[in-house]
């Protein structure tokens, strides 16, 4: 049961009429919500002020491109007095910094009372925005619960489609005379789940060895999927170099992955030693991981892969240096 005026944005252009201004059409809404002339002219400003589409404002609506639509729907929604407002995944077709600024409006006016039905596969704004959530599938309910552990939940269903790229196996009776093999490998995000931003990752490596080994060294190459290198760490960085004697071990690399932005990566192992002057096995490729989005920074703004390779935290201070 609804109680109250309820808003949506389910899709950009909804609820406009095309003939119609930007100026007609939020009078329009105001007029399905129940407000009167007066009571949208009181907010007719800041309406205006959020959208940021100036004096396109009087400019009929289909002129408007997708963006200055959103910009302008959202902004009718925010502003016009719904007790409840449904939101879909519209906001994907705004730019950084009106994805934040709604966000920042939304966490305002749960904060005000006022009910928000958040649908969104950007699970950076979710956890950030919401206290309960719900995970659909095919239509049906799957789970419910706090938006945190509904987002890992989501987070490891939808990593089932990439989890062949997890784990290498050697392929059977595999030619190999080298003292020491890779049998085996595997990662996985910090807690035994999807590789998450945010979180470390943990490296597996499952080796054999035929013959004793005298200081063992583990490299891991990164990569992204168009062969940049993201960077290439060694056991004997920390000084961990091993004397294996024959039979099975077990190698484990918790990296810190904290920096890593949500793309595809592929992971290339190397058993070697003297830095590399002897290598025993060398697996290009053996491994494929994509990092999940997460809400790093609690701003509910994702970094996303146009950050480039890697993100870097960084501390910041203003101080006045008076004036020459």
């Amino acid at each position: 049961m609804l109680r109250g005026h309820v808003a949506s944005l389910l899709e950009v252009g909804t609820g406009f009429h095309p003939e119609l201004t930007g100026r007609e059409n939020v009078y329009l809404n105001g007029t399905l919500l129940g407000m009167g002339a007066r009571d949208v002219a009181r907010v007719f400003d800041e309406i205006c002020d959020f959208a940021g589409i100036g004096s396109y404002i009087d400019t009929p609506i289909k002129r408007y491109s997708s963006g200055m639509q959103l910009r302008l729907a959202f902004a009718v929604a925010a502003h016009l007095a719904a007790d409840t407002m449904v939101i879909d995944e519209v906001l994907a077709v705004g730019d950084a910094e009106f994805q934040a600024k709604c966000t920042r409006a939304m966490s305002d006016a749960a904060g005000r009372g006022r009910t928000t039905l958040f649908v969104s596969h950007n699970m950076a704004a979710v956890e950030h925005l919401c206290t309960q959530a719900i995970l659909l599938e095919h239509g049906h309910v799957v789970a419910m619960g706090t938006a945190s552990d509904i987002v890992r939940l989501y987070l490891e269903r939808v990593s089932v489609g990439f989890a062949s790229g997890l784990e290498y196996v050697a392929p059977p009776k595999r030619a190999h005379r080298s003292p020491v093999v890779i049998t085996r490998a595997e990662v996985a995000g910090g807690n035994g789940g999807p590789p998450v931003q945010g979180e470390e990752l943990v490296l597996t490596v499952d080796i054999e060895a035929r013959q004793v080994v005298a200081g063992l060294q583990l490299s891991v190459a990164m990569n992204t999927m168009d062969g940049t290198l993201v960077a290439t760490l060694c056991s004997a960085d920390v000084r961990a170099e091993w004397n294996v004697a024959p039979g099975a071990h077990r190698l484990t690399a918790r990296l810190c992955a904290q920096a890593l932005l949500p793309r595809a990566l592929s992971l290339s192992l190397r058993l070697m030693r003297h830095w590399g002057a002897e290598v025993f096995d060398n697996v290009p490729g053996a491994l494929a991981v994509t990092m999940q989005e997460r809400d790093v920074l609690g701003t509910g703004v994702p970094l996303l892969p146009d950050r480039g390779v890697m993100w870097m935290q960084a501390n910041y201070r203003i101080e006045s240096v008076g004036q020459g």
